[in-house]
């Protein structure tokens, strides 16, 4: 097929291996499509490992920082609990004292 006729078919919107033809410079049409499709997937299949990786590469800081939130929470947890050690006898003292003025007062 001539170039001129392959041009025509792209232009009468028939063919789109005659287009891919044109592009990329191949006489033969089935390469053509093949090449065409090869692209096609190889593009699309570029797209999504690009979209994942940049998924990926956005949770890890999220994973990092969610860590450290935790970390933390347990460490605040540990040192209340340290606090309400140390505090428990003055508070039962202070229980009592409370306990026996009201009794004196009532």
């Amino acid at each position: 097929m001539e170039l001129s006729s392959r041009l025509r078919r792209c232009r009468a919107g028939r063919g789109e291996t005659a287009r891919e033809t044109v592009e990329i410079g191949v006489r033969d049409e089935r390469s053509a499509a093949w090449l065409g499709r090869a692209s096609v997937e190889f593009a699309v299949m570029t797209s999504i490992f690009v979209a994942v990786g940049l998924a990926v590469t956005g949770l890890v800081p999220l994973a990092v920082l969610s860590s450290r939130v935790v970390v933390a929470a347990r460490s605040l947890t540990r040192e209340i609990e340290r606090a309400n050690d140390r505090l428990a006898p003055a508070e039962s003292r202070f229980k009592a004292l409370i306990g026996t003025s009201r009794r004196a007062q009532g």
